[in-house]
């Protein structure tokens, strides 16, 4: 096995390497435009599936709780699409900073399981409703 900039190479599956990657990771603080893309995609995935669990839910009957979606979708669906964008960025640049701080994967979590409350709200009232 050599040292190459401080990595150990030598084989395919080296643990060694992975570990020191691993360190040098946690280590950088720099806010890495990947992690931004990779946040974003995933709160957008979950927001899409808000939107049309929410048009299903409106189109049944229901009224959406939130007064400030509310007032969007009454203003009419552009409205309504660039608040849901905002919102979407706004969330995913407030989640980015916060890899400083945290693992992605926890920080992918958390954005998981706070927007799928939304649609899983919205799932219900349609099953159940």
């Amino acid at each position: 096995m050599e040292r190459d900039g401080g990595i150990v190479t030598g084989g395919f599956w080296n643990p060694d390497i992975y570990v020191e990657l691993e360190k040098r990771s946690r280590a950088d603080k720099r806010l890495k435009p990947l992690n931004l893309a990779v946040i974003f995609s995933v709160t957008l995935l979950m927001r899409v599936l808000d939107w049309v669990t929410t048009a299903l839910a409106l189109s049944k009957g229901f009224v959406e709780a939130n007064p400030f979606q509310a007032r969007l979708i009454e203003m009419g669906p552009a409205y309504y699409l660039a608040g849901q964008l905002l919102g979407t960025a706004a969330v995913s640049l407030l989640l980015w900073t916060a890899t400083r701080h945290m693992e992605l994967s926890r920080i992918l979590v958390f954005d998981a399981l706070l927007f799928s409350y939304p649609v899983l709200n919205n799932l219900a009232l349609i099953i159940l409703g």
